[in-house]
């Protein structure tokens, strides 16, 4: 049986970036889903670092991934 990450007696929420319902399993309370709380961390380390440009192409193909996971979950993006 899987184990669940959900913490008990959280509340569900709509993401504030891509919109799909999501848990807060991370406790940091942003209201953001797993996939875009990932894209946004990847973002501050774009800005906070001087990344190379294959750092940097690594950087944005991991966005696109967790953005194509947010979508498949029902997240959507303008």
């Amino acid at each position: 049986m899987a184990v669940s990450k959900s913490r008990s007696r959280s509340t569900t929420f709509n993401c504030r970036i891509c919109g799909r319902l999501a848990r807060d399993t991370t406790g940091t309370g942003q209201e953001l889903c797993s996939q875009c709380d990932g894209c946004t961390m990847i973002k501050n380390e774009i800005s906070d670092n001087d990344l190379t440009s294959g750092e940097l192409a690594d950087a944005a193909a991991r966005i696109v991934k967790l953005k194509a996971e947010a979508i498949e979950k029902g997240g959507k993006f303008d």
